[in-house]
């Protein structure tokens, strides 16, 4: 759902009405973006679906040992780490304990078969001994902080040949050459298409990008680093955001009327919802098979 949208729900839930000065728009969604990130995403991290996760492949140098977590996962977790080699084969990676590593102080550098996790970094294990490998990082990605539609642009065409997008207007005034922006699709769940890319050139509503997705298409937005006009969770979800972000703006007043309201609306909405999020196959039921078995499984 867009924010413009969804804006219009909260303002009917919270019987806001028209023209008022107390909440602005880019307040209310503050509100949602909170509500989403401590409320929204535990529930889906806890419905164990692969909800929320990518994967990004980085190239390994030789000698170097420590890789970042991917900045948007969300709490620094990770889904899991495979090493993909040249002829594109996968390995995973297994996890080590700190008081484990003295155990691989033979194995200095080599193929790396293990790592270990120190704050936001990676430390491979033994020490990568060439770059012709690959580290694929699967994480749970946060979804954007929610903005008004007007701060972003809609792309209304796409030149593949010379990565550039036509924009409707550049209302954002950060929007510039060098800026790093974000694509997100405009289909049901709103993945972002590009993360941090930063803009190469933009005069007038043409902007030319180092690269674009494959399945950018007309339609879809452009927005600044880590913000969205779209709620990035399934469309399921967005009533319980309604609710909740209504309750908040309830709370602020102590309207204890609209409080009570808007939590038995709550409570009802999340009895059913964990069967909406899963299991995601209901005719394959998930099974527990080992790797060794895999091949065999599939």
């Amino acid at each position: 759902m867009r924010t413009d949208e969804f804006l219009n729900l909260v303002k009917a839930s919270a019987s806001i009405p028209t023209g008022q000065t107390t909440f602005t728009d880019a307040e209310i969604l503050a509100f949602a973006t909170d509500e989403i990130r401590n409320e929204i995403i535990p529930l889906i991290l806890g419905s164990m679906e692969e909800y929320l996760v990518v994967s990004t492949d980085t190239a390994l140098v030789s000698g170097k040992s420590k890789y970042s977590i991917p900045p948007r996962a969300i709490g620094k977790k990770l889904r899991e780490l495979q090493l993909v080699d040249v002829n594109g084969n996968v390995k995973n990676l297994s996890r080590i304990e700190l008081e484990n590593t003295p155990s691989y102080s033979g194995n200095i550098t080599g193929e790396p078969t293990g790592f270990l996790l120190k704050g936001n970094n990676i430390i491979l294990y033994p020490t990568p001994s060439q770059s012709s490998n690959s580290l694929r990082i699967s994480y749970y990605r946060r979804p954007n902080s929610l903005v008004e539609v007007s701060q972003a642009s809609y792309i209304a065409g796409i030149d593949t040949d010379t990565n550039t997008l036509v924009l409707s207007s550049v209302s954002n005034s950060s929007i510039v050459a060098g800026a790093k922006i974000d694509l997100i699709s405009s289909q049901s769940g709103h993945d972002s298409l590009l993360d941090s890319e930063p803009v190469v050139s933009l005069s007038g509503t043409d902007l030319i990008l180092g690269s674009l997705p494959e399945d950018l298409a007309v339609g879809d937005y452009l927005s600044l680093e880590g913000e969205s006009c779209y709620l990035q969770i399934p469309e399921e979800l967005v009533g319980l955001v309604v609710a909740k972000t209504a309750l908040r703006i309830f709370e602020a007043q102590s309207d204890s009327a609209g409080i009570n309201a808007v939590s038995a609306r709550i409570q009802k909405i999340e009895q059913n919802i964990n069967s909406v999020l899963s299991p995601r196959v209901d005719g394959e039921p998930r099974k527990i098979v080992s790797s060794q078995n895999i091949k065999n499984y599939i």
